[in-house]
C-alpha cells in the first residue's frame, strides 16, 4: 500500500464587484493558485487567460436540475452577463446531506466534464486559457443536479465577454 505524505492543495479566488449602474464589473485581480505557487495567473480583461465577468449565486436544487445559461444570465448586481468563454467554475455544496452533480444536461459548456460534490465539498473547474467556449444553443449551459431531496450550494463562474 502506498502512502501520500505532505499533500498541499491551495486555491484562492478573490473578486470585487463595483457598484453603480449595472452591469457590475470586476475590479480586482484573480489568482489561482495563489500568487506564490506555479499555475495560471488571471488578470482583468477579455483576452485568453483573463476574465471580466462574474456570475455568483446561492441556490437550492430539488428534483428539477438548475440550468444556468452563461451566455445570458444576470450578475450579482442585476446586470446582464454574456460570457463568450468560461475560465473558472466553483461549486460549494452547503448541505449536510445529498450530493450535487456539476455538468451534463443540454448544451453543456464544459462538454463531457462532470463532477460530483459531496456534502460540505467544493469543486473547482479551471480552463483559463483559452477557456470553455460558449456557443449559443450548442455549449452555453451549466447544469447542477441534486442526488436526492433538496440540496443547497453556491456557485461562482468567472469568464470573459470576448
Amino acid at each position: 500500500m502506498n502512502t501520500l505524505n505532505n499533500l498541499n492543495i491551495a486555491a484562492l479566488i478573490t473578486a470585487t464587484l463595483q457598484g453603480g449602474l449595472p452591469p457590475a464589473y470586476l475590479a480586482a485581480s484573480i489568482a489561482e493558485p495563489p500568487t506564490n505557487a506555479p499555475g495560471p495567473q488571471l488578470t482583468i480583461g477579455n483576452a485568453s487567460g483573463q476574465v471580466n465577468q462574474v456570475y455568483a449565486a446561492a441556490f437550492s436544487v430539488a428534483g428539477t436540475p438548475l440550468t444556468i445559461n452563461v451566455g445570458n444570465c444576470t450578475d450579482p448586481l442585476g446586470g446582464n452577463v454574456a460570457m463568450v468563454h468560461v475560465a473558472i467554475v466553483e461549486i460549494v455544496n452547503t448541505s449536510s446531506t445529498g450530493n450535487l452533480t456539476l455538468g451534463g444536461g443540454t448544451n453543456p459548456v464544459m462538454g463531457s466534464d462532470v463532477a460530483t460534490i459531496q456534502p460540505g465539498g467544493v469543486t473547482l473547474k479551471i480552463n483559463a486559457a483559452p477557456g470553455y467556449a460558449v456557443v449559443t444553443s450548442a455549449s452555453d449551459t451549466i447544469t447542477i443536479t441534486a442526488s436526492a431531496g433538496t440540496v443547497t450550494g453556491r456557485i461562482t463562474i468567472l469568464g470573459r465577454n470576448a
